[in-house]
């Protein structure tokens, strides 16, 4: 079960395309400050987007993500595949984040330049 249940889903494109994967958006400071936290591992259809931000860590959890970051066009501007526990990443003009699943992002074409849209599921 998620950890904020409230949290606003929504649905993820890719260059206008249906990746089949729902994000939970996390725009509080607590819901972005906690995050993936004490949190099972995303499943393959999940993802977590933090906005605004423009870094992250896996400090305290136990599993690799990918981390994709989304500048204020909502272009990717670079992406970090099966980032591992205590790690700490960032991207200067990122203005969100997208966490999946770890080796996820290129499966999905989400690569630097592909345009992101998540809208209301």
């Amino acid at each position: 079960m998620w950890r904020y249940p409230n949290l606003p889903k929504l649905r993820v494109l890719v260059d206008g395309r249906d990746a089949q994967v729902q994000a939970f958006k996390a725009s509080t400071v607590t819901s972005r400050l906690f995050g993936l936290l004490g949190r099972r591992a995303l499943a393959a259809d999940e993802a977590l987007w933090l906005t605004p931000c423009n870094s992250v860590h896996t400090l305290g959890m136990s599993y690799p993500i990918d981390v994709v970051f989304i500048d204020a066009t909502s272009r990717v501007v670079a992406t970090r595949s099966a980032l591992g526990p205590r790690r700490l990443t960032g991207a200067r003009r990122a203005r969100s984040v997208l966490e999946l699943p770890a080796r996820s992002a290129e499966r999905l074409g989400i690569v630097p330049g592909a345009q992101l849209t998540l809208e209301v599921a």
